[in-house]
């Protein structure tokens, strides 16, 4: 038992370590599109169409917001125009969104969201313990 407890001292040792130099966690990863978290900076950072988004949790929040908004039936409709435009306020970009994407960055997004929740889940239960 006191083996496997100085085994974790060194883990969460090793976890404050590394998140005191930026360390970066893989929240979702797909051909697509990869989300990472940085603990240390409070920032998501999203990678997609061969660039890096800089955002705070809660621009990655709104983003979640903007692409719940929209009607991805509407457009599979013969007079939509097929495209969507997101824009954030917190990010310099407006984005051009066809359906794929659309589809791509909401799934990003749920699975990104949902591994924050494991990993508060986690640092909880870690700060407790130790």
């Amino acid at each position: 038992m006191k083996n496997s407890k100085s085994q974790a001292k060194q883990i969460v040792t090793l976890v404050l370590v590394c998140m005191h130099k930026h360390f970066r966690t893989i929240l979702y990863k797909s051909n697509n599109i990869r989300v990472e978290q940085c603990d240390s900076k409070g920032l998501i950072y999203l990678f997609w169409r061969n660039e890096e988004i800089e955002l705070s949790v809660c621009a990655f929040l709104a983003l979640r917001s903007k692409l719940k908004s929209v009607d991805i039936i509407a457009m599979l409709d013969v007079e939509h125009p097929g495209v969507e435009l997101i824009n954030l306020a917190c990010i310099d970009r407006i984005w051009l969104l066809d359906i794929f994407d659309v589809l791509h960055l909401q799934e990003a997004n749920n699975h990104a969201l949902a591994m924050l929740e494991i990993n508060s889940y986690i640092h909880t239960a870690l700060e407790r313990n130790f």
